[in-house]
């Protein structure tokens, strides 16, 4: 039993060692995003007139070239067109930074995300909706403090994390990451000239910064 332990030991060490190493030390990054690959254009034609739609989670493959060697669909969208096109789609142009391992030299990786295909027709009008819900809320939320002695740039602050979820939820709509700069500099917009407009008919005192102490 002496001679065993060591033995078993070792096994066990080695074992470790090569599940280790066979996670990367860096991942394969993909710089372009998803949803600038797979676009509406690319909705097959079949499957617009079949009204078919969903999500398509995927798993890709990635060589130590940061070319994809393989693709596989994780959870269907319910459509086996829209399943298919999605691999076929990304085996095409998908590129990434390929991963490295512990030395620092290239080295394979795997990379899984998700496609939401939404019928053309139906997509505008849903991230119209979705827009003008998440805008009427945070414009709400500032109507709150336009009599107050706030700042507009406080306002605005204090405005937009009431609204986080449903600005998650755009961000999915539209398949943008998080923050949504040019939605979000209009709304800004809009709460600026708001704010000025009605101060100016109420005749309000110019705003105090609340930060600020006295001297």
């Amino acid at each position: 039993m002496k001679k065993i332990v060591p033995v078993t030991a070792f096994i066990l060490l080695s074992f470790l060692s090569a599940a280790a190493s066979a996670e990367p030390a860096t991942r394969a990054i993909m710089p372009q995003g998803v949803h600038t690959l797979v676009t509406n254009d690319d909705y097959p034609e079949e499957a617009i007139r079949n009204d078919e739609q969903g999500i398509v989670a995927f798993r890709l493959d990635i060589g130590s070239n940061g070319l994809p060697t393989g693709c596989s669909v994780t959870e269907s969208s319910g459509s086996s067109m829209l399943d298919a096109t999605t691999c076929r789609i990304l085996m095409e142009r998908a590129r990434f930074q390929p991963a490295r391992g512990a030395n620092g030299k290239p080295t394979t990786d795997s990379f899984t995300s998700r496609v939401r295909w939404v019928l053309p027709d139906s997509a505008p009008a849903r991230e119209d909706a979705m827009t003008q819900l998440w805008t009427s809320c945070v414009v709400g939320e500032a109507a709150k403090f336009v009599t107050s002695a706030l700042t507009v740039e406080e306002i605005v602050r204090r405005s937009f994390p009431p609204c986080a979820s449903l600005e998650v939820m755009l961000s999915r709509e539209v398949k943008q990451a998080l923050p949504l700069h040019g939605p979000r500099q209009g709304v800004v917009l809009r709460i600026e000239e708001g704010v000025a407009q009605i101060r100016n008919a109420l005749g309000a005192p110019p705003a105090e910064d609340p930060t600020e102490g006295p001297v």
